[in-house]
């Protein structure tokens, strides 16, 4: 039996110390993944270990990773992006250029939008406005 087609390999990357051993072992990994077709991105989350990480690998909007002279994306996971900046929100106000967003303008929002017949976001419910400790976690 012949396989052909593509494959999408994923390495997930957690809870990881980061030391020169595992980072020699992630490009290990990424150059034989490539024996077997493409590699784009490493993708991990958002952890303390991945953020020094990415500032050892000298990680930034305009530079990604450099594998035996392969550009790689390295890309923080979606999930974790968005729970952060929930989580900054119910502190902070964010400000960027000459406007800033606040977790007040989300509950108006909500308090609004449950009035309404016809809801414009209706999977979003009072656990999502009032998180409690563990769902800052997860």
């Amino acid at each position: 039996m012949q396989v052909t087609g593509r494959f999408h390999f994923v390495i997930v990357l957690q809870e990881l110390l980061v030391i020169s051993d595992t980072l020699k072992n992630i490009f290990d990994a990424i150059i034989k993944l490539r024996e077997s077709g493409t590699v784009h991105a490493l993708i991990t989350d958002i952890g303390s270990n991945f953020l020094q990480m990415s500032c050892e690998l000298g990680i930034s909007n305009k530079n990604s990773v450099v594998v035996n002279e392969q550009n790689i994306l390295y890309i923080f996971d979606t999930p974790h992006l968005i729970k952060a900046t929930r989580n900054n929100l119910l502190k902070y106000n964010l400000e960027f250029s000459d406007k800033f967003a606040s977790w007040s303008y989300i509950v108006q929002f909500y308090s609004e939008d449950t009035q309404q017949w016809i809801k414009a976001a209706p999977k979003l419910f009072p656990i999502h406005i009032e998180p409690n400790i563990f769902s800052n976690e997860s």
